[in-house]
């Protein structure tokens, strides 16, 4: 197993010794041989002591802040980063912006985030491929946590277990089986040979009443990890962990069951292959129930090959006592990146599980997924408060629904090192609103002649109690989902309306389909013509793309992007300069007011209308677009001309690029034509400054940034 699946299934710590009179290169020797054995924790220690040697040595306090990164130690490692970022070696670092963010990210400071991945993909797009990449999802990651933590459910109550439950080691996997919490954990030193140094065992503990948990003196393994029980519904069986180191940091598992006879524990019996497979770990087990086959269902995560990636959510069926079907990948939940800790509610058909794969707070966030007569819906994550910006994993839920547990290392958890707060899986309780509330969950889909129904973000919904409730509006436009708590036996009425589909309307009572814990209301947008979009405006930094002469460019729309929001302070700062101190607040509110709606509705807008036509143009049909491109009117005539093609220009390219190619073979076969028609200075107001020292008015104001753009003037088909 990779270094970064332990966090998932254990969190282990290295014993640090270090010698007297060590010098800074042999500390810096011994960090660099930490990091090589993926032992941050080790490495993090050298280095710290080397940056107190020589505090101002750029080197060692960047490698200080990648060590405390790698070992999950997010507050020293912002730190660290910002000692970097503000030494006169930053330009030597350009990752650090990245990596700042990141573990701002990781603290919860979204927006400080949110600015940091924004700069660096403006100042170093296309340096590194990778991090290019991961700054554009993380940008969409930070806003939408954003946006979520506006939604957070208030009235979920969270409860951290005492220390007669959770220590300063990993406390994670709690299920309550008959009143009796199982559950697993870390604390415990062993040696797996006699000649290696002692290291960090699990085991299965037992509490009654939130007392001091006590060791299962009888599932428990001695030599190896124990963990992460799963009893059947018959409570004739439990299924389990054993694990072992297979290195000195890495840990692979088996799951193991005893069959349980009046009470009395059978002996241990390792599952067979290919549930457990040589070489690979097999682990988390949880016995669901599939409503379609009346069927035990046996989930478990796992690193074996044929997933589709890292640790994937597998199942198998129990047809008898020892009869399983051969294990099958969950393909509809998995992602490219982790799927752990599966579980299942039996009476709300529910999977819940983690993941790092999907838009949540960081980390592994938990999330839902039903089975609709025997097909797994779309996953939801639960929001917070169960989620935090670190890592949410074995969640678990009562019968009733109504209370559960889950496992998180989030702040304010115990830390092995308090100083770093770094390290680990703490035991949480919740407990639901009472009954009398009922959580409503409006969900928005694209269909294109009613077929195909796809999730459908930017929606806006207006959902109001009849017959004379306020409206409540809301608009994600990085989700589908929209949760709402109500009162039950309410009358609501609920509507979706987005540009360029046909609106759709539902009306419901809340206490309709009394079973589920939530009451799922879809609304389907029919996409309708394109002529919506008409004089839809896509905004353009002052001079770009450019500076040029040419009358055309290779830069896409996108790529000019983030680069301009990025701006924001800077236009604000800018415009706000020279006015009286009671006009400097509007100043920098308009200036909001542009960067917040206008620049972003317009890629929104471009967005969808080329969405839009991809759907119509595989149906048939031949659509032509006209675009006029406007300047300010800053420089020449000529010039200015000029800039007006090559904005055009870049958004061309965008209808080539779009999707990766999708929209391009039309173009080239003549059944979509993006055609333009330029406009320079001539059709700016004469109230908009041409005058270059002026650049308050000319450059930085609202009504100058207005004019910067490409509007769509015409639609054919």
């Amino acid at each position: 197993m990779k270094r970064h699946y332990i966090l998932i299934i254990f969190f282990t710590i290295s014993i640090l010794s270090l010698a007297k009179g060590q010098t800074l290169n042999a500390y810096a020797k011994g960090a660099q041989e930490a990091f090589e054995k993926k032992d941050y924790y080790t490495a993090y220690n050298f280095l710290r002591i080397a940056h107190e040697i020589e505090p101002n040595n750029t080197v060692h306090t960047y490698n200080l802040a990648e060590a405390a990164r790698h070992y999950a130690a997010f507050t020293m490692a912002e730190k660290y980063y910002a000692e970097v970022d503000s030494s006169a070696q930053a330009a030597n670092y350009p990752e650090t912006n990245y990596w700042l963010g990141y573990v701002k990210e990781r603290l919860g400071k979204y927006q400080e985030a949110l600015d940091l991945y924004q700069i660096y993909a403006s100042e170093h797009s296309g340096e590194d491929s990778l991090l290019t990449a991961a700054a554009q999802k993380h940008i969409e990651i930070c806003t939408w946590a954003i946006r979520e933590l506006a939604n957070k459910d208030t009235l979920l109550k969270l409860e951290h277990l005492g220390p007669e439950v959770n220590t300063t080691f990993s406390e994670f996997g709690a299920a309550n089986e008959d009143s009796l919490l199982y559950y697993s954990s870390l604390r415990f030193l062993g040696k797996a040979d006699v000649a290696l140094p002692e290291k960090p065992y699990a085991k299965i503990l037992i509490s009654k009443n939130d007392s001091t948990g006590v060791v299962d003196t009888i599932l428990n393994d001695l030599n190896f990890h124990t963990s992460h029980t799963a009893f059947n519904e018959a409570k004739d069986r439990v299924f389990y962990t054993i694990c072992d180191y297979i290195n000195g940091i890495d840990i692979r598992c088996d799951i193991y069951y005893r069959d349980i006879v009046d009470g009395e524990y059978g002996l241990a019996q390792k599952l067979p292959e290919p549930i457990n497979m040589a070489g690979y770990t097999t682990t988390q087990p949880h016995v669901g129930y599939d409503p379609e086959s009346k069927r035990e269902v046996l989930y478990f995560a796992s690193d074996r090959p044929g997933g589709k990636g890292r640790l994937d959510i597998w199942y198998c069926y129990v047809a008898g006592p020892d009869n399983f079907s051969a294990p099958e990948n969950l393909m509809s939940v998995n992602s490219p990146d982790n799927e752990v800790s599966p579980f299942y509610h039996r009476k709300s058909k529910t999977l819940y599980l983690s993941s790092n794969g999907y838009l949540g707070f960081g980390g592994l966030d938990v999330y839902s997924v039903k089975n609709v007569e025997g097909v797994w819906d779309t996953l939801v994550n639960l929001g917070s408060p169960v989620n935090s910006s670190l890592d949410d994993a074995f969640y678990s839920l009562s019968k009733d629904g109504m209370e559960g547990y889950f496992s998180s290392n989030r702040l304010g958890s115990m830390y092995l090192s308090p100083e770093d707060e770094a390290c680990c899986f703490d035991i949480y309780r919740y407990e639901k609103p009472p009954l009398k509330d009922r959580v409503i969950l409006v969900r928005t889909f694209e269909t294109y002649k009613g077929l195909n129904p796809q999730p459908l973000f930017g929606v806006r919904v207006v959902l109001a109690v009849q017959p004379d409730g306020q409206a409540d509006i809301r608009e994600d436009y990085l989700s589908n989902q929209y949760y709402y708590v109500l009162d039950r036996d309410k009358n609501v009425n609920v509507s979706g309306t987005k540009k360029g589909y046909k609106p759709d309307a539902r009306t419901f009572n809340t206490s309709d389909n009394p079973d589920a814990d939530t009451l799922i209301i879809d609304l389907f947008l029919e996409v309708d013509k394109i002529d919506v979009f008409l004089y839809s405006k896509i905004y353009f930094d002052n001079d770009e793309p450019g500076p040029s002469t040419a009358d055309r460019t290779e830069v896409s729309y996108f790529q000019t992007y983030d680069a301009y929001t990025a701006r924001r302070s800077k236009f604000a700062e800018e415009f706000a300069a020279g006015n009286p101190p009671e006009n400097k607040d509007m100043a920098i509110q308009a200036i909001d007011g542009f960067f917040n709606d206008s620049i972003p509705k317009g890629r929104r807008e471009l967005e969808t209308l080329m969405h839009i036509l991809e759907q119509y143009l595989r149906d048939g049909k031949q659509m032509a677009i006209y675009l006029k491109g406007y300047t300010s009117p800053l420089a020449s005539a000529d010039y200015n001309l000029r800039l007006g093609k090559r904005r055009i220009s870049s958004i061309q390219n965008e209808f080539k690029v779009f999707r990766g190619g999708v929209l391009w073979k039309y173009m080239e076969s003549g059944d979509l034509v993006v055609a333009e028609k330029s406009f320079g200075e001539e059709t700016a107001p004469k109230t908009v400054s041409d005058d270059p020292k002026k650049v308050r008015q000319s450059i930085y104001s609202p009504e100058a940034s207005e004019e910067r753009r490409v509007e769509i003037v015409e639609v054919k088909y």
